[in-house]
């Protein structure tokens, strides 16, 4: 279960989903609504809405998940039945009754669930509640059902959040759980529940992220005492159920089920092409997934459950697959032993020989000391379909000579892409034509080196979102190509390797970006050329790749600039000289001459446990309490070096200052503007590490609040920083008088708010 993010929503978004808009006004005339009131919200009101009669109601919802897509359903739950009746509408079940509708038939009894059978499917007609080998046909995990919903839930379990009654975090299980048809849905972190005007519950909504709500489920509720649903005399109610048409599955099938037949052997099959050593079967790397099944004897065997292993599950995971089969999932370095056992008639475990599998340390685009290019993708300009691509060389500096050129391919950012990291820049290809006249189905970058020849190239690549596996059996190939004059070239097919990769991936199980590597003859050209036999799909085939380095050997004719202007002073610097450990800050440096070929430099840590640097970027993170050196070296003369830094890593400081100004201190604020709202402003001071901040809004005469917890982070330039745990960022500046403070907020997600601010004459007062 992935954790409850649902500590401060932006003021905006909240009131938006409860139903509000502070900015809008009344839109009367024809056809225009009046202004939707804000809520009704009674603090009682949640614990009477558990107390109404939900026996006679109707009830649709919608489930979404990305395993198994979409599911909608409608339900009516019939009063005259005092056991729960639930008749189940269902416009995708062949015809029953001679309609075009079907009508399946649940019900509660005595602590277990059935389903009503009529005698057109059976010999004889009646409720049963498990069918073939005890599979369970009852209401359970099949649809919403009310009276589960309600024993899962108490008024202690929410939190009224403007207008809504929110689940909190530590009772998302017990309720989920209550949810019948959940198997539908991924991880639901966020549940909130609405109560109407009448004080029924009308509408319950959860989701996987609740910034993101194509995964998860809701369920409306209406008609409460007063549902009704067609009948005639073919599809009447059945009979109440009672101890006399309780039937079991052998009465109803009117003959006895087959024996149980146990599997007596297993054994582990490996459905991919797989790498392996004199020890290990499976040699792979982390994110690597290979799919597995098991073969059994008898093949008549009717009782085929299986548990899969994994002696090492932090390095080697085993996720569900289809149709039996699993993908064991690199974690880590490291080694585990996976097999498969079963439970014979007679409780002995029948098990599986053991696969050996060894996942190795990540791999990456490594660095040579014949690298001469690595490229940095910022951005791309051009028009239908010819691109160039604005990139920076990190090795020898923009002055050396290089153009990257494209057919159809783009830089893009990877913020909505399921396989690299957020802050990823990656050329992004889609080898597929929305125009059915166009016969030119592939994409194209062309690196031209001028008077550098390389012999060398390595690049990142992987899918850029999972569902683009799709549509690979369009992919026709993936060719390198080099040349000296673009004229000649010689080719070499990489498609086997990246294709293999790519099948690898699946909507539940992504892929890592993956290194290829090749070597050729010294050439000053190399292009990579994607083709596809697919018409239509924008995004069909969507591949991102990055990092593409080129290396030369001995053999290669190398750039020479005989006007080069070296390096001559590096002078770094950065905001401060203390890091809160697993936070980051960059450091900058200035290289002299202004003019210098080459003004690029790589970053060192003196101690990378205590402070990560990144080499190219200066981007430094603390990973533990301790110290560090970093200095910045030039790429092209190692004994250029600049000042030394020390940095200092801390856990935590503490609040107090000589005065202890702050310390179970309270300040407030009425009435402040900030943007087009107006705020009641709260800001209590706990204890010497907790702080708290509460917003009260008032809209259409009804009153709104937020809180949000914040945690202490540092002080500096009499400034106070406070963070919450969804990055929500709070500054606290003491006015000079020090019986006032000012205060600026700052949501995740950039919505700033001034609620305090001595230079227009609004502070927070001290109440206490």
């Amino acid at each position: 279960m992935k954790k409850n993010k649902l500590l401060f929503l932006p003021i905006l978004a909240v009131l938006a989903l409860a139903g509000c808009n502070p900015s809008s006004e009344s839109s009367g005339g024809e056809g225009g609504g009046g202004e939707v009131p804000p809520p009704i919200i009674h603090g009682d009101s949640f614990e009477e809405a558990l107390k109404k009669d939900y026996s006679n109601m109707q009830v649709a919802y919608a489930l979404s998940s990305m395993m198994v897509g979409e599911e909608f359903g409608y339900e009516y739950y019939l009063g005259q039945n005092n056991d729960g009746l639930v008749a189940v509408y269902d416009g995708t079940t062949a015809e029953m009754y001679g309609n075009d509708y079907a009508w399946a038939f649940y019900s509660y009894y005595e602590g277990k669930s059935y389903a009503y059978w009529d005698a057109s499917y059976y010999v004889t007609k009646g409720w049963i509640s498990n069918g073939s080998k005890g599979i369970g046909v009852g209401i359970d995990y099949a649809y919403f059902y009310m009276p589960f919903f309600l024993s899962s839930i108490t008024k202690d379990d929410v939190e009224s959040v403007l207008g809504t009654y929110v689940v909190k975090e530590s009772a998302i299980d017990k309720v989920v759980s209550g949810l019948k048809f959940t198997y539908m849905t991924n991880d639901i972190t966020y549940v909130d529940i609405q109560v109407n005007s009448d004080g029924y519950i009308s509408r319950i909504r959860g989701f996987d992220d609740p910034n993101n709500e194509d995964y998860g489920f809701i369920v409306q509720l209406s008609g409460f005492g007063t549902t009704a649903y067609p009948s005639s005399s073919s599809n009447p109610l059945p009979e109440r159920i009672n101890a006399s048409n309780i039937k079991t599955y052998e009465e109803m099938i009117g003959h006895p089920e087959e024996p149980d037949i146990y599997i007596s052997s297993l054994d582990i099959v490996i459905n991919d092409a797989v790498t392996s050593d004199e020890t290990h079967q499976i040699v792979m790397y982390p994110d690597d997934s290979i799919d597995v099944s098991f073969s059994y004897l008898p093949t008549n065997a009717n009782k085929r459950d299986v548990e899969w292993h994994s002696s090492n599950p932090d390095v080697v995971e085993i996720l569900y697959s289809y149709s039996g089969h699993r993908y064991l999932r690199g974690i880590k370095e490291g080694e585990s032993e996976i097999y498969v056992s079963h439970i014979n008639g007679d409780k002995q475990v029948v098990s599986s020989s053991v696969i050996k599998v060894k996942v190795n340390a990540p791999k990456g685009v490594e660095e040579s000391d014949q690298d001469v290019y690595r490229f940095a993708f910022n951005s791309h300009s051009g028009s239908d379909g010819n691109y160039v691509i604005n990139a920076s060389n990190t090795l020898l500096g923009s002055e050396a000579p290089y153009s990257i050129s494209t057919w159809r391919m783009t830089t893009t950012d990877c913020k909505y892409s399921d396989n690299f990291e957020e802050d990823d820049v990656v050329l992004l290809s889609n080898p597929n034509s929305s125009d059915y006249f166009n016969t030119r189905f592939e994409d194209e970058v062309l690196f031209d080196f001028g008077n550098q020849q390389v012999s060398k190239i390595s690049f990142a690549y992987a899918l850029f979102r999972n569902n683009a596996k799709n549509a690979l059996n369009y992919l026709q190939s993936v060719i390198i190509s080099v040349s000296n004059d673009g004229n000649e070239w010689t080719t070499i097919d990489v498609s086997e390797e990246m294709i293999a990769e790519f099948n690898k991936c699946s909507l539940s199980t992504g892929m890592s970006p993956k290194v290829l590597t090749r070597e050729f003859a010294p050439s000053s050209m190399v292009k990579v050329v994607l083709k596809s036999s697919m018409v239509g799909g924008t995004y069909a085939l969507s591949i991102g790749m990055k990092d593409f380095t080129f290396a030369k050997n001995d053999d290669c004719h190398n750039y020479n600039d005989p006007e080069a202007v070296p390096v001559t002073s590096i002078v770094i610097s950065v905001p401060r000289d203390r890091l809160k450990v697993n936070y980051s800050m960059r450091f900058t440096a200035l290289v002299n001459p202004d003019n210098a070929t080459n003004k690029n430099v790589k970053w060192e840590s003196s101690d990378p446990t205590v402070i990560s640097i990144d080499s190219r970027t200066g981007l430094a993170t603390a990973l533990k309490e301790g110290t560090a050196t970093i200095k910045a070296v030039s790429v092209t003369n190692k004994n250029m070096v600049s000042n030394e830094i020390t940095v200092t890593a801390y856990l935590q400081e503490s609040i107090v200052d000589e005065d202890g100004l702050l310390i179970g201190k309270t300040f407030f604020g009425s009435d402040i503007a900030s943007g087009v709202n107006k705020f009641d402003v709260t800001f209590k001071v706990k204890n010497a590490t907790q702080a708290e901040l509460t917003l009260s809004l008032m809209i259409a005469g009804q009153k709104f609040d937020s809180v949000v917890a914040l945690s202490f982070d540092s002080f500096e330039n009499n400034a106070y920083e406070f963070y919450s745990s969804d990055n929500d960022f709070a500054r606290i500046v003491l006015a000079s008088d020090g019986g006032y403070i000012e205060l600026q907020y700052k949501t995740a997600d950039s919505d700033v708010y001034t609620l305090g601010n001595a230079s227009s004459g609004v502070r927070l007062d001290k109440q206490n």
